[in-house]
């Protein structure tokens, strides 16, 4: 929930609702929690900003009213717009998310990460931008024990494993997790 007075989109990213919550929480002089129960990561961190603390959002768009729409917002400034129309990036206030995420043809609005390159041991992303800790059955009961163990993983790449000055490599990835193991070879096609 963003506030106590309107409902949260369904199309606003769960770490962006989580860190606009926090922020409109310590805004108001609410005790502001941590990550949550059950939340082994927080992105919240990796949140990219303007100088005057606004958000940097990925906002897609169902048609070109949209854009024009979102524009007008005030406080929203856009920073960079998809060749093919449908994808903007723009600065929002934590108090304006909501209604960047009302907005008529706006079909979503994620938070924006700052890259974090050489890390090794991966957390997923995929929780956050995919929402998979909420998988539910056909009767919308909560799945659990879901860990990925038996999905094949594909890379296409004519350069993967290759750089001579990255802090890790394939056999590191592996090591750590974040690659499937022995078993599966990593197949090179020639270039």
């Amino acid at each position: 929930m963003l506030s106590a007075a309107t409902q949260t989109p369904k199309n606003i990213g769960h770490d962006l609702q989580k860190v606009v919550s926090r922020e409109l929480a310590a805004k108001a002089g609410q005790k502001v929690a941590g990550p949550g129960v059950g939340s082994n990561v927080d992105m919240g961190d990796r949140a990219m900003r303007d100088a005057q603390g606004r958000l940097l959002v990925t906002v897609n768009l169902k048609n070109a009213a949209a854009r024009a729409a979102v524009s007008k917002i005030k406080q929203v400034v856009i920073k960079a717009t998809d060749v093919r129309g449908g994808v903007m990036d723009v600065y929002v206030p934590a108090d304006r998310v909501t209604e960047l995420a009302n907005t008529a043809g706006v079909s979503s609005v994620f938070l924006a990460l700052a890259p974090v390159f050489d890390v090794g041991a991966t957390t997923s992303q995929g929780v956050h931008q995919h929402r998979v800790d909420q998988i539910t059955d056909q009767n919308v009961v909560p799945v659990t024990g879901i860990t990925g163990a038996a999905i094949m993983v594909g890379l296409l790449s004519n350069s993967f494993d290759t750089s001579t000055t990255s802090i890790t490599h394939a056999a590191d990835d592996v090591a750590s997790g974040d690659l499937p193991g022995p078993g599966i070879p990593i197949t090179r096609l020639p270039s």
